[in-house]
């Protein structure tokens, strides 16, 4: 293993015989609440049973917070960052510490000891009190400024507790039914709660000295989402699903002003003063409030309080496109898509990082979207939640960009560099099942091809200065519909990308031509892209399709069993390649050899002579179906998925696996491998992207260093005989790793008389031995 091997071209290449994870995208968030901390590092997210802290730098997930078999409500962050509050389905709430003190708990461990217990510190988090209110389930909860004081409110009404000495300080009964919406006055001095209801559209105002509600704030009437203050503490605004922002005069608590915004605010927040409103210096009633909004009309909106108008209105989010026009069809024609409702883009949440100066946007599809509060420009965009994996490409450049379909009507594009950030495609009406790309060299900008269960193809390419701030994004720039039933598999020719093949559930195969994309001008609707003929392919649904390097032939590959070639130039049927016992989910064309790699629900790969059809190779290993199967390392290895979990790594002249990557939990649909083939990603059911990168020439060099080291200490261990130091001697075959070698030489009766004119002791043999091999000595001790 790690030979070079010889490409039929001559060219000597090294096998790949390691990988390691260098990322995992996985789930963050899954819907429900997200807050941001107070230093701007950190974002809290809901995810199933687990709170989330994710680095918004590098969109990794640092700390996990989780109860197996209990489902997150709600929870809260104190101000001073030091501590986490859950309220969980089981009706407990749990106070976690967020920031561990680094030394706390290593012992005397070893340095790999220290190091995985600190990363498992990190993963999961300290939960230091736990305890049941006796209110029902929390739904809504809030943090004093001083970190001191825990609001917690359900169906049975409110009730505040102390967080330092663990005990309830007030219980407080508002009318109304669910507490909804908590919030503390920003003033520790005034000891005030703002609690709202789901029935009482009021905002009731609770004196903590006297425990009492001291004001009913009427106005809204709908459901109270948010709240926020002003920076001088003298206003406060609310918004509702009533279509309006109330502006209240503090601590009088009456209603100073009222603006309609025509949507339900799900979450505002008031933005900081600009320079220029600074230095004017201007004092009126309401001074320069600038607030955001966020709602069911997919757009934030920036309002300013004093003239009651709206100053900004960022680029709304995308809402899904019907095809049903392009198809010729009605839902109800199709079938599949009968009863279905189209999903609406909306906000479900908005908060404000004061720190990095950005408004963080949460969307109904667990997408989180970084805006810059000076130009109102967007950042990035993280994705909490990708469902089901189902296919991936590489797109090329220094650190690749990954192209995912999910079980979704989104392609989302990954561009990895100093953070993460997804672009979102929207075009398909349905979801995407198939994608793949066409990368040309520099400076040519690559394509990509989507098909899905809407029945049509979509070709997108690459723009210069995205209208969303980006760089560069991908625009459909052409749509191909004709096929009348889910498309299942795709692929660009190989050479030039001129054209496009496709196969379907309805058992056809089609070749598109990408000319009429030259016409095609930034700022237009996606071309029609023409089909240059239709050849009924299979008996049963085509999952796969892949062309040859030379753009000659393309292989189909089908739930009858068979895996089939075709001439490109006419459709016409070449061979047939008969021999898995269930349906095959992957083919793909060797890059070197003529011959065509196959992947079955049989849990096998095999290996066809494109020449006479014949099944040159078999590999077995697999435990379940396979799914996926590509070509690596030039041709002369395979990466496989299957059902079972697993990404194997096969040599192809001996059949043997060299290595088996375990990483996923669910089955594995998709792998992709970037062109230099340092890069291996593979995603799956479990939501989970792994980015593998080949360490193949650090492992090799680790082997070599280790086998000289031997050399090295073998040589010492004679010389140290020869010279009769035998407490040397045994040191050194403990490091070595061999207990029969010590015995041996302890044992001697040479040994035995040196040692007798000498004073040694357990702890002289001990010294001369390297760390992390003092336990194999003491597991040999009698």
């Amino acid at each position: 293993m790690g030979k070079g091997k010889k490409t039929p071209s001559g060219e000597t290449v090294e096998h790949r015989i390691s990988f390691e994870v260098q990322e995992k995208l996985e789930e963050f968030y899954t819907g429900g609440q997200v807050q941001v901390s107070k230093d701007g590092e950190h974002l809290f997210t809901s995810c199933g049973s687990a709170v989330k802290a994710l680095h918004i730098g590098t969109g990794v997930v640092d700390r996990c917070f989780e109860e197996e078999e209990d489902t997150v409500i709600c929870f809260v962050l104190s101000p001073d960052c030091k501590f986490l509050v859950v309220s969980w389905r089981s009706q407990q709430l749990k106070l976690y510490q967020w920031k561990v003190e680094s030394g706390e708990g290593e012992g005397e461990k070893g340095e790999e000891g220290k190091e995985e217990e600190k990363t498992e510190k990190m993963k999961r988090g300290k939960c230091a009190r736990s305890w049941k209110p006796l209110q029902g389930a929390v739904v809504a909860m809030a943090i004093d400024p001083t970190s001191t004081l825990l609001a917690t409110g359900s169906s049975s009404g409110i009730k505040v507790w102390d967080c330092v000495r663990h005990y309830c300080t007030h219980n407080l009964r508002p009318s109304g039914g669910l507490v909804g919406l908590l919030t503390f006055h920003p003033d520790p001095a005034h000891l005030t709660l703002f609690s709202s209801t789901a029935a009482d559209t009021s905002i009731k105002v609770w004196d903590l000295k006297s425990s009492r509600c001291v004001s009913v704030m009427r106005g809204h009437v709908s459901a109270v989402t948010s709240v926020a203050f002003s920076k001088d503490q003298r206003f406060m605004i609310s918004g509702g699903r009533d279509k309006v922002l109330h502006v209240w005069r503090l601590p009088h608590y009456s209603l100073h002003k009222t603006l309609p915004v025509f949507e339900a605010v799900e979450g505002l927040v008031i933005l900081p003063e600009s320079g220029e409103s600074r230095r004017s210096g201007k004092k009126g009633p309401v001074d320069s409030l600038t607030v955001a909004t966020a709602g069911d009309k997919g757009v934030i909106r920036v309002w300013d309080m004093v003239t009651g108008t709206m100053s900004h209105s960022l680029d709304p989010l995308p809402r899904p496109q019907s095809t049903s026009h392009q198809l010729g069809m009605t839902k109800e024609k199709d079938g599949e898509g009968e009863g279905e409702e189209e999903v609406p883009q909306v906000y479900t949440d908005l908060q404000f990082s004061g720190s990095r100066g950005e408004l963080v946007g949460v969307t109904y599809d667990h997408s989180i979207i970084f805006y810059d509060v000076a130009t109102f420009t967007r950042q990035k965009q993280l994705l909490g939640y990708c469902d089901e994996i189902l296919d991936m490409r590489f797109l090329g450049g220094p650190a690749p960009r990954l192209a995912v379909a999910t079980n979704s009507e989104q392609v989302k594009v990954l561009a990895r560099g100093g953070s993460l950030d997804w672009q979102l495609l929207h075009g398909h009406s349905r979801v995407v099942l198939s994608i793949d790309a066409f990368v040309p060299p520099p400076p040519l900008r690559p394509l990509l091809v989507s098909s899905s269960k809407d029945h049509t193809v979509r070709v997108w390419g690459e723009e210069e200065e995205g209208s969303d701030g980006r760089s560069s994004e991908f625009i459909c720039k052409g749509v191909g519909s004709g096929h009348t039933e889910a498309v299942g598999a795709v692929a660009f020719g190989r050479m030039s990308g001129s054209f496009v093949v496709s196969g379907s559930q309805d058992c056809t195969i089609k070749l598109w031509s990408l000319k009429p994309l030259s016409k095609w001008n930034k700022g237009e609707q996606p071309v029609k892209l023409p089909t240059k003929y239709t050849q009924l392919a299979h008996d049963k649904d085509i999952n796969a399709m892949d062309v040859s390097p030379n753009d000659k032939l393309m292989v189909t590959g089908s739930q009858d069993k068979t895996a089939k070639l075709w001439n490109v130039s006419d459709g016409g049927l070449v061979g047939v390649l008969r021999g898995h016992r269930r349906g095959i989910w992957s083919v793909q064309f060797s890059p070197v050899d003529q011959c065509v790699l196959t992947a079955s629900a049989d849990t096998t790969l095999k290996l066809w002579a494109v020449n006479d059809c014949s099944c040159i190779k078999t590999f077995e290993g697999h435990t379940m179906s396979v799914l996926k199967a590509v070509f690596i390392t030039r041709g002369m290895q395979i990466a496989s998925s299957g059902s079972d979990g697993l990404v194997k790594i096969w040599n192809v002249r001996t059949n043997e696996c060299v290595t088996t990557l375990d990483q996923h939990t669910e089955k594995v649909w998709s792998i992709a491998s970037s062109e230099d083939g340092n890069w291996l990603a593979s995603g799956g059911a479990d939501s989970l992207i792994c980015l593998w990168k080949d360490v193949t020439e650090k492992v090799v060099a680790e082997e070599q260093e280790a086998r000289d080291r031997q050399i090295l200490q073998e040589q010492e261990l004679s010389n140290y005989l020869q010279q009769r130091d035998f407490v040397q001697a045994v040191g050194v075959a403990i490091n070595l790793d061999q207990p029969f070698r010590v015995y041996t030489i302890l044992s001697g009766s040479r040994c035995t008389l040196t040692l007798a004119s000498r004073p040694v002791t357990v702890y002289t043999l001990w010294g001369n031995v390297r760390p992390g091999r003092t336990e194999m000595l003491q597991n040999n001790m009698v």
